[in-house]
């Protein structure tokens, strides 16, 4: 019976094949050659035969063993652990090794990151909108964990109205996510940015002999007038600054009330000549 060594002898060659007898006495004999079959042969070597890929030992001897494992920035798909056969063959196929990838990069709420490559090694940059500036880091490295490092960047709204606005003097600054807004002061007008006086009536005065309510002479604003006891207004009692700058209708004035004159009538209400004297104020 022929059989195969688990394990070459030093003084084996490429080709032999053992009797079993032989083989307990040591001794080799070339009882057989076949150039299909290979005894007792090294295995491939393993540098460079897969990118990537590294090796714990060089030896490719029969019997020899290796762990394998990849560069940084990549892992092993397949057996880590190879024995190399005595018939020039490893035990099992070569490994291959690929890119650690870290996925997609964090959301940035209020901005943007710009970078399409996720795979160990590369890196994404993030920026924010307008209005916002960037807490934490604006660039972040995918490393070979398969995680993103650095600080989780977050966009926070810039304080326009606390920095110092472009609003106008008369106009308030309300802050806004990303941006502000001005609103001219009543009573002047405007985009905010550019608040103008507002349009004055100048003052009517109080008519004579009478009364004027009202010390806002703005326009759209309005002044009411009365009269003395024993005068009547004469005219509207209510007059409204327009936008013309003039006051609406024309100004009332006080009249007095005329003297009523005491009527005295005699009135006949009897034969007897009786008289009754009647006042009609």
């Amino acid at each position: 019976i022929k059989i195969l060594a688990s394990t070459c002898p030093g003084k084996n060659i490429r080709g032999n094949v053992l009797a079993w007898p032989d083989f307990l006495n040591g001794v080799v004999g070339r009882v057989k050659t076949n150039p299909n079959c290979i005894f007792c042969a090294d295995c491939p070597q393993l540098e460079n035969a897969v990118p990537h890929l590294r090796a714990s030992s060089p030896a490719v001897s029969p019997g020899s063993q290796t762990q394998l494992s990849c560069v940084p920035g990549f892992y092993l798909v397949g057996e880590p652990l190879l024995q190399c056969h005595n018939k020039g063959e490893w035990s099992h196929a070569l490994p291959r090794c690929e890119r650690v990838k870290c996925g997609s990069p964090w959301p940035l709420e209020h901005g943007l990151f710009q970078g399409a490559d996720y795979h160990a090694g590369s890196s994404v940059v993030y920026q924010c909108n307008p209005g916002f500036y960037l807490l934490g880091d604006a660039k972040v490295l995918c490393t070979n964990s398969g995680k993103w490092g650095g600080n989780t960047p977050a966009c926070l709204d810039v304080d326009e109205c606390a920095l110092g606005s472009d609003c106008d003097e008369h106009s308030s600054c309300q802050n806004t996510d990303g941006s502000y807004t001005c609103t001219c002061i009543h009573p002047y007008s405007g985009d905010g940015k550019n608040c103008t006086e507002p349009v004055k009536c100048e003052n009517p005065g109080a008519p004579e002999f009478g009364y004027k309510d009202g010390i806002n002479f703005l326009m759209g604003s309005e002044v009411v007038f009365t009269c003395e006891e024993g005068y009547e207004l004469i005219g509207s009692s209510h007059v409204l600054c327009l936008e013309t700058g003039s006051w609406n209708g024309v100004f009332p004035y006080c009249r007095g009330m005329e003297d009523t004159n005491m009527v005295i009538c005699n009135i006949c209400c009897s034969d007897n000549d009786n008289h009754d004297r009647i006042i009609i104020m």
